[in-house]
């Protein structure tokens, strides 16, 4: 065999080894993208086919959905609302109650895109606000849902998306609100509803009953995650 016909054969084995390595990288990496805690609770939250079993369902959702017009599909906004009060909000309060300002901002820097894909919340002084919502109005390690209500007078619509507040009850807490965006285009990518820190004492001040809830027939049971 010539010296020329054996240097590419080795010059082909280098390129398929490089591919294969390729390859290799490139799977690991999707592997670890979609194994992505963030990631898999949006791929949940708009993926409209699956249900699962939602234990609490918000009141006063019904006043909401006459008032949203946008793109993102209703059983998509259940989902997200019932993540944030079942997920981020215990991860958010357990990951910063105890850090001061200054850790507060490190995490920030350290945690950004994720913040922003399930917060919506993309400006640090933002983030801070909210989580001092979070430390000087829950207590314990374990928050336990017990109702959640959108407040039906603070519902309007905007260019863009549409603004509500929310109250939600913690076992053993008081009260605790944020204010609600609901975006009217789909950004798989985002969460589809942003939050920020609510302190309106008329807002944490209203009264509901779980009379005050009617489920819309268009949507039926959506669901939770299941790790």
């Amino acid at each position: 065999m010539s010296k020329s016909k054996e240097k590419n054969i080795k010059n082909i084995r280098k390129a398929i080894i490089i591919l294969v390595i390729m390859l290799i990288i490139l799977l690991i990496a999707l592997i670890i993208l979609y194994n992505n805690p963030t990631d898999k609770t949006l791929r949940y939250i708009y993926n409209t086919k699956e249900e699962g079993n939602i234990d609490i369902m918000p009141t006063n959702v019904d006043k909401l959905f006459e008032v949203y017009s946008g793109n993102v599909n209703q059983r998509s906004l259940y989902k997200a609302m019932y993540c944030f009060a079942t997920e981020y909000v215990e991860k958010y309060y357990l990951d910063t109650k105890n850090l001061s300002n200054d850790g507060i901002e490190e995490y920030f820097d350290s945690n950004s895109k994720s913040i922003e894909k399930e917060l919506g919340i993309s400006d640090k002084d933002k983030f801070n606000s909210f989580c001092e919502n979070l430390k000087n109005n829950l207590s314990g390690d374990n928050l336990n849902l017990v109702s959640y209500t959108i407040i039906p007078n603070y519902i309007k619509r905007t260019t863009s998306s549409t603004e509500c507040s929310i109250v939600i009850k913690y076992d053993n807490n008081s009260k605790i609100a944020f204010y609600l965006s609901i975006q009217n285009e789909i950004n798989e990518n985002k969460t589809p509803i942003y939050y920020e820190a609510c302190t309106d004492e008329e807002i944490l001040s209203y009264e509901y009953t779980n009379n005050n809830y009617v489920t819309p027939d268009a949507v039926q049971s959506p669901g939770k995650v299941i790790e």
